[in-house]
């Protein structure tokens, strides 16, 4: 009896989140493209592309070891900005940066894909700071857009259904990219940040009309310099005293339609 009523109760979770907060999904998944381009069409595929370059093994694994470095002191650094300066602030600049920067990166692994150096610098420090500036924040940002008593629910069918389109087909997008043109991949890599951040654009007018709650756990800072006193109306949140059980459910919680409504008295 427990056990069906544990499985009822997540379904109708399930149900709740998408036909509460579809929008929210939507606008997750479109500000997790960045993250899973990044993740899958450079951090897997181009060691794939290094390797049939030529690159040695010795060097494929130097260049993945700094990246890998440069995103562990990345983290910490963006998550210190986004906890000052707001997570929708900080982020956004990750995906305006990935659109500006993926290109000449990219151009500049692929003039010389055998030599360490530009490797180093475009594969290894240029994207190994780009992908934890969009991948570790839109943890952060996808867990804003649900409120308590759904949060588990929406953030895990967001991320994952974002991932498995945009990570998925990451790695096969960049391979036929690079038959394409020799600028393929880079370009593929601009647009994955250009998606998000027109995803971003949108929910952020769409939060001024009152049709969308971005910020359901921490308001301010979340926008950063566009904070909601520039004609955002604060959304609801979840009260100090509302209690959440041990599995991650809130016993309150704010829907979409009564923010809009607040929102629109």
């Amino acid at each position: 009896n427990n056990s069906k009523a544990v499985d009822v109760s997540v379904v109708e979770k399930f149900k709740q989140v998408l036909t509460k907060y579809w929008i929210n999904i939507l606008v997750g998944i479109g500000c997790t493209g960045a993250y899973g381009v990044l993740c899958y069409g450079v951090g897997v595929w181009i060691q794939s592309f290094l390797a049939s370059s030529g690159l040695s093994s010795g060097d494929r694994m130097l260049a993945d070891l700094i990246s890998r470095i440069v995103g562990i002191f990345s983290t910490v650094m963006f998550g210190w900005a986004a906890d000052k300066y707001g997570v929708f602030f900080v982020l956004a600049l990750g995906t305006v940066a990935t659109m500006v920067l993926s290109l000449p990166l990219w151009i500049l692994i692929a003039a010389d894909p055998t030599s360490f150096v530009p490797v180093m610098l475009g594969y290894s420090i240029g994207f190994g700071l780009l992908q934890p500036w969009c991948g570790a924040l839109t943890y952060h940002f996808d867990v804003e857009l649900f409120p308590t008593e759904v949060r588990n629910t929406g953030m895990a069918f967001t991320f994952n259904v974002a991932f498995a389109i945009f990570g998925g087909a990451a790695p096969v997008i960049a391979l036929e990219s690079a038959e394409a043109s020799w600028l393929g991949p880079g370009i593929f890599y601009v647009l994955g940040g250009a998606l998000s951040f027109l995803t971003m654009s949108l929910a952020f007018y769409l939060e001024r009309k009152g049709k969308i709650q971005l910020s359901s756990v921490r308001r301010n800072p979340y926008y950063g310099p566009l904070g909601y006193d520039k004609g955002i109306p604060p959304p609801k949140v979840m009260e100090d005293n509302d209690s959440m059980s041990d599995d991650g459910i809130s016993s309150k919680g704010t829907s979409q339609a009564d923010f809009a409504s607040e929102t629109n008295k």
